[in-house]
């Protein structure tokens, strides 16, 4: 990809830059800067803590590269300061003053990673405060000395034309708790105070903050200017305070731009970790459509994870160009080889040095073949057997017989004895005569038993030699033609690499980058290897650098309208506290002076009702005296004895 191409998409998306220090990552921001440079139609802003817009600045310095281009170089180390103060309005509108005192309210909170949520009594201090100020034009210089004790005056004179009445009540109580209980009064704003104290007792932050109107960012964006702010001069948290005051303006900003229809601006953040808010998340979650593209840098993972998941998701949800340098800590970059690598990886991807022979197919082949063969065979033989055999056989046998038999009769009998007959004619004469009965029956019963048993045994024996004696000779010749299947092998892997063992693989090339190397990933693209180009000298001669350098910077002061002399704002700020703590000179009166001639009056009820208006806010309020509070003894009293 070229540097064209890859700076086509980055134009078009927010980014974040993950690496260590020296990895390359200030290299990387410094030629993007180079390139954007040399667009016309967009502009950026530079921030960074430690010096590298300050190498911007020289870069652009050279005419090569800034030509053209309008250029603010802020500078905490030079004798020129501006302004940043979180309660300038963009309009006079109660919107504005509620915006502006939200955004304060939240960068008061991003700075100490404290939830405006947990600390109730605190954020309405500074939401009411902050209301205050936007709608009378003041600044956090003008403020301080009205949570004091000594600042009645300066509450009176907020108090003066503010109809805003739930903020106005608010801090009317704060009034009235500082002349009635001085030592309450000091305990609810002690939070407060704290804060704010020790950004001012800086007196370059006592200038930037003090300053009534300070840079205008929907000005640098929509005029395609560079913006270049180097925070190196101050002390670490108070960088981060700037930088989150500076996001919030951005931000806010950016929301009155002309949705799809506006220039583009890139706000880059060098080491951003210590300046992420609510607002930042926000940013980069609304801002797109505004023209307005974020691109912040970090050392680890763990920077982001300690503002809170809703911060965290933000920057790896909305941040479509992720740059990785190398994170030798394991946490971090496991955590970005799944944010980069995961949408991607080759769940077939084979491991090298797994190859085996493995089979892949077969192959028909067809077999021819002839053999001849020549055969001789002899053979001797001899057998010798001897076969034994017994046998024994038993049996036994058992028989039981029984018979059983019954008769009966039954019978008569006559017989008649006569003389025997006369053969002629002679009768027969009866000799005797006899009639009989009989009966009879009878009864009959056998049984037999019979039991046998035999047995019987044989023994033999048979044996028998047997010699043999054979040769054979022979000669054959085959031929035959077959088809058969071969195997076809091959040396092929046989193991994939798991998701688990490519995140880690992936790791470890995070781990183990060069400097300058990196992992570059684009909305909707793989993500690729390279190396930044090597980064060129601002001037291949440093005489000419020491010519050119100090008129560049003196001249974008002089042409910047948010770069002022450090004693002429000092003046300012003087002259302004002066007026709010000491009363206006009220001139002594002349009494031999003669009486104005009244002017005659068009309309008496209106001019009555200016008067009344005067009077009220020229007198001091007169306190109700408080009402006498009866207290009844009871029967028991002493008082009441003679009842």
């Amino acid at each position: 990809m070229t540097n064209a191409e890859f700076l086509a998409q980055l134009a078009k998306t927010h980014a974040a830059i993950f690496g260590t220090s020296g990895s390359g990552k200030s290299v990387f921001l410094q030629q993007v800067a180079d390139q954007m440079a040399k667009n016309p139609l967009a502009g950026f802003t530079f921030m960074c803590p430690h010096g590298t817009a300050r190498l911007v600045a020289e870069r652009l310095s050279n005419p090569a590269r800034g030509a053209g281009r309008v250029v603010h170089v802020l500078d905490f180390a030079s004798g020129m300061t501006w302004g940043a103060n979180p309660f300038e309005t963009y309009d006079d509108s109660w919107e504005a003053c509620h915006e502006a005192s939200l955004l304060w309210t939240s960068s008061v909170s991003s700075l100490y990673a404290t939830a405006m949520q947990q600390t109730p009594r605190l954020e309405t201090t500074c939401y009411v405060l902050g209301m205050f100020a936007a709608a009378k034009g003041l600044t956090l210089n003008d403020l301080l000395p009205a949570i004091s004790l000594a600042g009645e005056r300066i509450r009176e004179f907020l108090l003066t034309d503010f109809d805003n009445a739930p903020v106005r009540d608010t801090l009317q109580d704060l009034h009235i708790l500082a002349a009635r209980q001085p030592r309450q009064f000091l305990e609810l704003l002690e939070s407060f105070r704290n804060r704010t104290v020790r950004w001012l007792g800086d007196k370059r932050l006592a200038r930037l903050l003090g300053k009534q109107k300070g840079l205008d960012a929907k000005a640098v964006m929509d005029g395609k200017e560079i913006v270049l702010i180097d925070l190196a001069a101050l002390a670490l948290d108070d960088a981060a305070f700037v930088m989150t005051l500076l996001l919030c303006r951005y931000l806010a900003a950016a929301k009155r731009r002309t949705p799809d229809l506006c220039a583009p601006h890139h706000l880059i953040v060098d080491e951003a970790a210590s300046s992420l808010c609510t607002a930042t998340a926000q940013m980069l979650d609304q801002t797109r459509k505004f023209g307005l593209f974020g691109a912040f840098s970090f050392q680890r993972i763990g920077q982001l994870q300690e503002k809170g998941e809703f911060i965290t998701e933000a920057v790896m949800v909305n941040a479509g160009a992720k740059i990785v340098f190398s994170m030798p800590e394991p946490r971090s970059a496991r955590f970005l080889a799944e944010m980069l690598f995961t949408p991607h990886l080759d769940l077939q991807e084979w491991k090298p040095g797994s190859s085996r022979p493995t089979a892949v197919g077969n192959e028909l082949r067809i077999t021819r073949s002839r053999s001849r063969a020549r055969h001789h065979a002899e053979q001797h033989g001899s057998a010798t057997s001897d076969m034994r055999s017994h046998g024994r056989v038993s049996a036994m046998s058992h028989a039981d017989m029984s018979a059983w038999g019954s008769g009966f009769s039954d019978g008569n009998s006559a017989s008649f004895a006569s003389t025997p007959p006369d053969p002629l004619f002679a009768s027969v004469s009866p000799l005797s005569q006899s009639q009989g009965h009989n009966h009879a029956r009878n009864l009959s019963a056998s049984g037999a038993r019979s039991s046998a048993r035999s047995s019987a045994s044989q023994t033999a024996r048979m044996r028998g030699s047997t010699q043999s004696h054979a040769l054979a000779e022979g000669a054959s010749v085959t031929h035959g033609e077959s088809e058969a299947y071969v195997t076809v092998y091959d040396n092929l892997p046989t193991q994939m690499y798991s998701v688990e063992e490519q995140l880690t693989r992936l790791t470890g090339e995070i781990m183990g980058l060069q400097p300058r190397e990196c992992f570059i990933k684009l909305p909707y693209r793989e993500p690729y290897r390279t190396r930044t180009k090597d980064l060129q000298p601002a001037y291949r001669s440093l005489a000419l650098k020491q010519h050119i350098l100090p008129r560049f910077l003196a001249n974008a002061a002089a042409a910047s309208p948010y770069l002022k002399p450090v004693a002429h704002v000092d003046a300012d700020l003087a002259a302004r506290a002066k007026r709010l703590v000491t009363p206006p000179a009220t001139p002594d009166p002349d009494f031999a002076a003669p009486e104005p001639i009244p002017t005659p009056l068009d309309d008496p009820l209106a001019y009555a009702d200016g008067f009344r208006s005067r009077r009220g806010n020229a007198t001091k309020r007169q306190r109700k005296p408080k009402p006498f509070r009866v207290i009844d003894g009871g029967a028991a009293d002493g008082d009441k004895q003679h009842e």
